[in-house]
């Protein structure tokens, strides 16, 4: 029982960064309009940073991009994981929310970082 609710407390305690990150985010650039931030380039770094804490935590962060290309239904662990976290979002602040573009916009976060 205590593991799992030291699992919950990372959990809590991340997702509460995340959030806070999220926000600090979009004022900067909010702030930085039209002085070289690029659409989509929040996002991305987000999604790169989920995946070395996924890593840090001994898990896979992996997105098949296309229901037909995974062997499940089921999305990966990883992207369960940002739609849960994007669903504690400011609905302005969440990006490819559709059970498509999830996938594939974590694939492409991903593939910029490499």
């Amino acid at each position: 029982m205590h593991c799992v609710l030291s699992r919950m407390d990372d959990f809590k305690n991340a997702t509460e960064g995340f959030l806070t990150a999220a926000v600090v985010v979009e004022h900067e650039l909010k702030d930085g309009a039209g002085k070289g931030s690029v659409e989509g380039e929040a996002w991305n770094k987000l999604v790169r940073g989920l995946s070395q804490w996924f890593e840090g935590k001994g898990l896979k962060p992996t997105a098949s991009k296309g229901r037909n290309k995974s062997k499940s239904d089921k999305p990966s662990a990883f992207v369960a994981f940002i739609h849960k976290l994007q669903s504690t979002f400011p609905k302005r602040l969440r990006r490819h929310v559709t059970r498509d573009a999830l996938p594939k916009g974590i694939s492409d976060a991903l593939k910029t970082g490499r």
